[in-house]
């Protein structure tokens, strides 16, 4: 099933690409369940996103949506109210810490990140907590969105 637009894919360790289906989004989030330690950003337009960090049985899914004066909300998404308990996943790149109602899985990832990309709201079994003071602000002169977004349109032949 087809985007309402396109999607820029930022995988570990790998160049930017974008996406215009949920399919490839999938096969994507498979090999991330089936690699081991992971994370991937799946950009929107307007440099708005979500990503997720872990393995498939433990991890973590934040967002940040940006406002029209580069002012940003960053939020990482859970299941109930917070516990108040730290615990933390392994990523690539490290440990990543987290409140224990927001160690999540792959299935809580695909749903959180569905509802994201297509601007809908999440399930209300999921509870998103404003971590944004964690943040800095965009110094002057950073754009909020990769480069890539400047590329020729050209959306996979069928």
């Amino acid at each position: 099933m087809p985007f309402p637009t396109r999607v820029l894919l930022h995988p570990a360790g790998w160049p930017v690409i974008f996406l215009y289906d949920w399919e490839t989004v999938l096969l994507r989030l498979k090999y991330f369940a089936q690699k081991g330690p992971d994370y991937l950003t799946l950009e929107l337009e307007d440099g708005s996103y979500v990503q997720c960090a872990g393995e498939k049985r433990r991890l973590v899914v934040e967002s940040r949506s940006y406002s029209s004066d580069r002012q940003f909300r960053h939020l990482a998404w859970g299941k109930g109210a917070l516990r108040h308990v730290a615990d933390s996943v392994q990523c690539v790149d490290g440990i990543v810490s987290a409140d224990a109602s927001q160690i999540l899985e792959m299935r809580d990832a695909r749903i959180i990140i569905r509802s994201i990309v297509e601007s809908s709201a999440p399930p209300s079994l999921y509870t998103a907590t404003d971590i944004t003071d964690r943040f800095a602000a965009l110094p002057e002169g950073v754009e909020v969105r990769h480069d890539a977004w400047r590329w020729p349109v050209n959306p996979p032949r069928k």
